[in-house]
């Protein structure tokens, strides 16, 4: 496929270096100028605050889920859990609700606590991008992910291939085997990939035992997938392809409930691209998708998993559509790109919850689990313009609507949303840019967002939430500014320094928080905030010298209740990572993370309780988290006499360390929240 002109404008004009899905050329995403660009440790001169993650580092850090593959980004803090079926992400302190997720261009809005947020093997990931701060319609930012084709696996002048995969992990047991076939013929390219999961509970840290146990039953599981991704050139410029993913997962249902959980998840995206090589008008996009999930719970009383008669069966399914355009336009300035687009994103939640009373299925879904739909309609214009010396500017308009209605949902006796309700907002943003000069660039930067809640907060999401169906959708505007220094030659003629600095300011108006102030729904409420303030910022640093690459990034944020004047509990810690990596050899390369919290301190101290009065909070119940530090080795081996295989051995948590990246007062032991202890990792993998 050749590339268009508007592609290499759009290159220029921001300094771009991502790498676009099919070829291994540059390309910018810039729904709602969110500039998706590469990481730290690529090309790019771009002061957007960003991590892309590729297909290389996913595989060596041995990641056992798709928050794994997040957790050196600065200010991106993993939540939930301890499964890692149920663990999700926050970017700046806003939770994944917050965000635009996308997955091979389909957007994801399946997130429900105790019923997990991915269902995605991070095995058959090319790369996962995570942009922070307001962007693409969504306070907290967003997350890109996009599996592996064809054309990522094949070597040169090859038309058939395949990849087998095993790996294992030592402290629970997890067991990883999957198989790839794939080919290229005639403009044609395929992959058919499988694979099969399963772990037993870990282990926790530093040689904690309570009753002899140092594990929390409720940690193991399995899954299986399936993907299948194919496309066809159809012209030059042209380009159809097609994406189906399928996962099966089964683990325990986390927190204080009892149940097993089976996920079926399937995701099918029908894509179009015309890039219109010799056209400046002509850079088209188009996608259609569908998401479905479906959720089976079976309620036990204890860990010995003695089954009851009660059942949850959730289905939430969704379907969508984003078409954009790109246009080149010369003048009135040096050059103008227009990125265009309009959005869909339609959802189903159908919750049936009850008992079996005397051989008759008495259905409690009103109560626990009502059936509601929604829909999220988007269109967008931005305007990138380059000015002359060095400087472009950004506009971007933005309209968001949103629409949520209940066909049963009932609370205390009282319908809920049986008419309806729309919201909307027309957002506004502008960015600049200044290159000051050949390393040194400049961004400032406004944006607004609505962001909608999602059916599990304005409902239940299982048993134990008190639905608030009148939660009304978060404002946001986000002020940032940054920069980023690029030079060569810094200490020796070869070497190369990289930094970035973005601080930021984000105002929003009806926050969705947690409020836990009612005893008889232990898991909580969800309730609008009337204005709350984060601030914070990340910084990055990169030094290459010859085989050596060190960098380190520290991220923070602070989120304040400007009403109350108490900072907010679901904020990340202050987090150090640093990375030493050396390429031994054609054969080795070696590396090493060590990831430092400090303690998190700025947590609330009051709140209101159902009488609505202002009530100390004991400081054992404090979401206070002590500081941790963990340490991380990896090894890669391709020997020279075969180089088809490749060899990833790391060890996580070297020192053992028993540390938890939340604080959960309720639990009875440490092993139900606390992470993983050491573990000796390993990922054979043969492409031939």
């Amino acid at each position: 496929m050749q590339r268009s002109k508007i592609s290499f404008a759009v290159c220029t004009a921001l300094l771009c270096s991502a790498a676009q899905a099919k070829t291994d050329t540059s390309f910018l995403n810039l729904d709602n100028v969110t500039v998706i660009t590469s990481s730290i440790d690529s090309e790019s001169d771009t002061t957007q605050s960003n991590d892309v993650i590729l297909q290389d580092e996913i595989r060596s850090i041995n990641a056992q889920n798709v928050t794994d593959v997040f957790k050196y980004s600065p200010n991106v803090e993993v939540t939930g859990g301890p499964s890692g079926d149920v663990k999700s992400i926050s970017i700046r302190g806003l939770g994944q609700d917050h965000a635009n997720v996308t997955i091979d261009g389909a957007r994801q809005t399946y997130s429900h606590s105790k019923r997990g947020s991915w269902a995605i093997n991070p095995n058959l990931l090319k790369s996962a991008t995570v942009t922070n701060g307001t962007s693409s319609g969504a306070a907290a930012g967003a997350v890109k992910l996009e599996f592996i084709s064809a054309y990522d696996l094949l070597k040169p002048d090859a038309s058939f291939g395949a990849l087998v995969n095993s790996g294992f992990r030592s402290n629970n047991n997890q067991q990883d085997l999957s198989a790839t076939i794939y080919g290229l013929n005639n403009g044609f390219d395929w992959l058919l990939s499988a694979s099969d999961s399963s772990h037993d509970p870990y282990s926790i840290g530093g040689g904690y035992q309570r009753d002899g146990k140092d594990s929390y039953y409720k940690t193991g599981g399995e899954n299986q997938s399936y993907l299948f991704k194919s496309g066809y050139d159809l012209s030059p410029s042209e380009y159809i392809g097609l994406s189906v993913y399928m996962d099966n997962s089964e683990w325990d249902q986390v927190r204080q409930d009892y149940g097993y959980n089976t996920r079926d998840y399937t995701s099918a995206v029908l894509n179009y691209s015309n890039q219109g090589s010799n056209s400046d008008f002509l850079d088209f996009n188009a996608n259609v998708y569908i998401n479905q999930v479906d959720t089976y719970t079976r309620e036990y009383t204890d860990e010995t998993k003695a089954t009851t008669s009660d059942t949850q069966k959730i289905a939430d399914d969704s379907y969508g559509f984003m078409l954009t355009n790109n246009s080149l336009l010369n003048g009135p300035f040096e050059e103008t790109l227009l990125h265009y687009g309009l959005s869909g994103h339609f959802t189903t939640h159908d919750g049936e919850v009850g008992t079996l009373d005397n051989g008759s299925w008495v259905d409690e879904s009103a109560q626990s689990e009502p059936s509601a739909k929604s829909h999220q309609l988007a269109s967008w214009l931005n305007a990138q313009m380059l000015l002359g010396n060095g400087f472009t500017l950004i506009p971007s308009l933005r309209y968001d609507e949103f629409y949520v209605e209940s066909s049963n949902a009932e609370f205390e006796g009282e319908a809920l949303l049986r008419d309806g309700r729309t919201e909307n907002q027309l957002s506004t943003g502008l960015r600049l840019n200044q290159e000051i000069n050949e390393k040194l660039n400049l961004f400032v930067a406004y944006d607004e967002a609505l962001t909608a809640p999602g059916l599990s907060e304005l409902f239940t999401s299982g048993r134990g939430f008190k639905p608030n169906p009148n939660l009304k959708s978060e404002r946001s505007q986000n002020k940032e500014i940054g920069f980023t220094f690029n030079s060569g030659s810094v200490i020796t003629h070869d070497d190369n320094l990289l930094a970035k600095i973005n601080v930021f300011q984000n105002d929003i108006k009806d926050y969705i928080g947690t409020d836990y102030t009612d005893p008889a729904y232990k898991d909580g409420v969800k309730v609008n905030r009337d204005e709350i303030r984060l601030r914070g910022g990340e910084i990055l640093t990169q030094y290459r010298y010859e085989n050596w690459d060190v960098s380190a990034s520290y991220g923070m944020t602070i989120g304040e209740d400007l009403t109350t004047g108490e900072y907010l509990s679901d904020m990340p810690s202050d987090k150090f990572v640093v990375s030493i990596e050396n390429q031994l050899s054609d054969e080795w390369r070696l590396s090493g993370k060590a990831t430092h919290a400090l303690k998190r301190h700025r947590v609330p101290t009051t709140q209101i309780d159902r009488n609505g009065d202002t009530v100390t909070i004991p400081e054992d119940e404090r979401q206070s988290v002590s500081a941790w530090t963990t340490v991380d080795l990896y090894a890669e081996y391709i020997p020279a006499q075969l180089q088809d295989m490749t060899l990833s051995m790391s060890v996580s948590n070297l020192f053992d360390e028993a540390y938890a990246l939340q604080n959960n007062s309720r639990a009875d032991t440490k092993a139900e929240y606390y992470e993983e202890g050491r573990s000796l990792n390993i990922d054979l993998s043969y492409n031939f």
